[in-house]
């Protein structure tokens, strides 16, 4: 099989040539677009264990990320097309749906549109939540990956500027994308883009708080979208919980010595960075904004929630109360 994609041009172009006799490839036909920290994780692997789906993390890559281009990423992606759909060869023949979960293609400004040229018949699930938490989340899983490095989201929200111009990143970090806070959360937005490309019956969406209220409920809904057997889950553990540190500033200082020893060479081992970082954990939630900020977090959302309100026909305006 030799499979090319052409995702530089204004219009890609997905293209299979086949052997004689061989089989075309299935073509993923679900995907969970969005959005980090919002609940996908648990979602997906709930998807994963229905006998009718067959999701890319059941081949041991649970974010391809291989339609957003647009992104420097600092974890393993598919980089060519037949790497990619080798993640779906092992799918039954009964699946319905081969899906994957990479949940900056809703951020992405070119993912969307690649999707609908690679398959305009796709499903899309997006998973959405109060900005507010979403962007505390946000920071506390970039601290905890090294992907920050300061104490406070209020400070790296004060850094969005200078680092859109590269300016002030985490050491060895260069996606300076993923660290504008306010354009990653701003989620009203990028679903607009989203149905400007597909057909509004393709796309489910679900919030986060819906889903922690009533995951069977929510989780009989989506099936429904997906015309689907009910295959009687009714338990959906949270996956990637939030954590929190009782000092930013120590943890990132955890980050810079687990750095500069892998820099030096030395071995690890010996548990003293994991015992470091469990010191700094605490079940506590961090103190809350400081009312000017969260006012400040507020105006900026505000306009982007009345956005998403009217696409959805809800009433979300405790998000910001």
């Amino acid at each position: 099989m030799a499979v090319s994609a052409n995702l530089d041009s204004g219009k890609p172009s997905f293209e299979t040539s086949m052997a004689a006799g061989e089989p075309e490839p299935r073509r993923p036909n679900l995907f969970l677009a969005g959005a980090p920290k919002c609940g996908t994780t648990a979602l997906s692997r709930a998807l994963a264990g229905h006998p009718q789906v067959y999701l890319s993390e059941q081949a041991g890559l649970k974010e391809p990320n291989f339609f957003n281009s647009d992104e420097v990423l600092h974890w393993p992606r598919c980089e060519s097309m037949e790497e990619y759909l080798d993640l779906f060869t092992a799918a039954p023949a009964a699946c319905r749906y081969l899906g994957e979960a990479s949940v900056l293609y809703l951020y992405s400004e070119v993912a969307i549109p690649r999707l609908f040229d690679f398959n305009p018949e796709a499903k899309i699930i997006c998973m959405l939540r109060n900005p507010l938490e979403m962007i505390a989340a946000l920071f506390n899983q970039h601290v905890r990956a090294n992907a920050e490095n300061v104490g406070s989201l209020e400070r790296a929200w004060r850094l969005q500027s200078a680092r859109r111009r590269g300016k002030v990143l985490p050491p060895g970090w260069r996606n300076a994308r993923l660290l504008q806070y306010g354009t990653v959360c701003r989620v009203g937005e990028q679903i607009e883009r989203l149905l400007d490309v597909f057909p509004r019956e393709q796309i489910h969406i679900l919030v986060h708080e819906d889903f922690l209220a009533d995951p069977r409920g929510c989780w009989l809904e989506l099936l429904d979208f997906l015309d689907l057997d009910d295959d009687l889950q009714r338990e959906f553990p949270t996956a990637n919980p939030s954590i929190h540190y009782r000092s930013g500033n120590a943890q990132n200082l955890i980050n810079s010595l687990r750095r500069a020893r892998d820099r030096l060479g030395i071995p690890g081992g010996w548990g003293l960075n994991d015992w470091l970082v469990r010191a700094n954990r605490t079940r506590r939630k961090k103190p809350a904004l400081s009312p000017a900020f969260r006012a400040e977090l507020v105006a900026w959302f505000a306009p982007d929630v009345a956005r998403l309100e009217s696409l959805l026909e809800r009433d979300l305006s405790h998000w910001l109360r």
